[in-house]
């Protein structure tokens, strides 16, 4: 792979196209070492995007989930359901987030164990089946309730419908307003979020449907996901 292949097609010996260069590892500096490339048959499905939509459409489900490792050590199998985002894809589809009783017990959520016929047994297993459906798709969703499986349909969203939340102590300031003390303006001509978005975060005050930060968990466990 030379400089300036990258994004070019990769061709077999009877001229087929089989992928689409996109870096190389080199020792030397030079073009020598070894190349990588996307699969044609991955590149297929986001030029059919392209073509349709103008742009590269991503499907979400609106929820956050726990990672792996945290769920391995409560003994689960699946994607633990730490935040499905309200009016979201799971949220609509009647999956239930983790969440504390009044005496502060943890109520583990929904643990998502199959997904389009496709068996989920941890994240990877999730963006793998995800990343094979598109937007507005109707699924299937298997999840584990306690100790029933109920069985839920679910309907894809556009990653570019997902509401988008300015950093803790960055504010868009309209006239008249002031910026309280140690607050970032935004620079001028940048968009704070775009339409139907959540407006930016007060300091100290939950974003409804946050899908990032702490997990319920009271953030002992790593960063967890949105997806």
């Amino acid at each position: 792979i030379n400089p300036g292949n990258s994004g070019g097609p990769l061709l077999d010996s009877s001229g087929r196209l089989i992928g689409i260069n996109t870096a190389i590892y080199s020792n030397s500096g030079t073009s020598s070492g070894v190349g990588f490339a996307l699969p044609s048959d991955m590149v297929a499905g986001i030029v059919e995007q392209i073509i349709k939509y103008g742009r590269v459409t991503r499907p979400i489900m609106g929820i956050t989930f726990a990672p792996d490792a945290a769920v391995e050590q409560l003994g689960l199998g699946g994607v633990l359901v730490l935040d499905a985002r309200e009016n979201g894809p799971a949220w609509r589809a009647g999956v239930k987030a983790t969440s504390r009783d009044q005496a502060g017990r943890l109520i583990l959520g929904d643990v998502i164990v199959e997904m389009d016929g496709a068996l989920i047994r941890n994240s990877t297993d999730l963006y793998r089946t995800l990343d094979k459906l598109s937007v507005g798709q109707e699924i299937a969703l298997k999840v584990m309730r306690g100790e029933n499986k109920v069985d839920l349909r679910l309907t894809l969203d556009d990653l570019k419908d997902l509401p988008q939340q300015l950093p803790a102590g960055v504010y868009q300031l309209n006239p008249g307003q002031t910026l309280p003390p140690g607050a970032v303006p935004l620079p001028p001509g940048a968009v704070p979020y775009p339409p139907r978005a959540m407006p930016p975060l007060v300091p100290g005050e939950p974003a409804p449907g946050d899908e990032g930060g702490e997990d319920p968990g009271g953030g002992e466990g790593l960063p967890v996901p949105p997806f």
